[in-house]
């Protein structure tokens, strides 16, 4: 299980040699009260194309050493295309 001080929990199904992915999201309970840390499971697929928009720490930031000192990533495969290059490929 999950949580925070003061937000909603999420029972993760971990496994020995499996993969888990959890989302942490902040949501307003009230209006004008304060945002609560909330826990989703999410699937590989989601996990795997969200990670694509997060920004990386810098190593000397990081407080545990589980924290990897690269950005664990794969780097995306960049392809320079001219003008005359087709749109079917």
């Amino acid at each position: 299980m999950l949580s925070g001080e003061k937000g909603l929990p999420v029972f993760v199904d971990a496994r020995s040699g499996d993969e888990s992915f959890v989302r942490l999201e902040w949501r307003n309970g009230e209006l004008a009260g304060p945002a609560l840390p909330v826990w989703e499971v999410v699937p590989r697929a989601t996990a795997r194309e969200d990670m694509i928009y997060l920004p990386y720490i810098e190593a000397d930031k990081a407080l545990s050493k589980s924290v990897p000192k690269k950005d664990p990533r794969e780097k995306p495969q960049l392809r320079l295309r001219r003008r005359s290059d087709s749109e079917d490929e």
